[in-house]
């Protein structure tokens, strides 16, 4: 055995089920998804990370799908929340007062942290349109 470089897998899982006999099976893997029939409650859909309504095959994609474009909608809104803090922030804390007499009071740091949770909002709200690759509305 030498010792070099050794590449770790990871690997998840994803299971689908309709509820029957498989609540175990879906409470074991990464991601469990429940396809539920109509109104009937069934113990796949308390395990399930996931529970789709309807008897559509395609509704896996879809949700895989906006699953991708909420994490991508994640990731920018935490840079925007790191953008919007890293100047203040210091500023706050009193990095302008030496040389140039400013400091920010704390009515005037929420000015930021208030912009940081509106952009936040508003750069999410367009989640509310996304299509899915099948083509239908969420």
């Amino acid at each position: 055995m030498t010792g070099g470089n050794h590449t770790q897998l990871t690997v998840r899982f994803l299971k689908v089920g309709d509820g029957i006999n498989d609540a175990p099976s879906l409470a074991l893997v990464d991601v469990g998804i429940a396809i539920q029939n109509e109104a009937q409650e069934n113990a796949a859909s308390d395990v399930a990370s996931i529970v789709l309504l309807g008897n559509r095959l395609s509704q896996v994609i879809d949700a895989l799908d906006l699953s991708r474009a909420t994490m991508a909608k994640v990731y920018q809104n935490l840079s925007w929340a790191i953008a919007y803090n890293v100047v203040p922030i210091p500023i706050a804390a009193g990095v302008l007062l030496p040389r140039y007499d400013f400091d920010m009071t704390p009515s005037l740091s929420g000015g930021p942290m208030a912009l940081s949770s509106v952009s936040v909002v508003t750069n999410s709200l367009p989640l509310q349109l996304h299509r899915s690759e099948t083509g239908r509305n969420r």
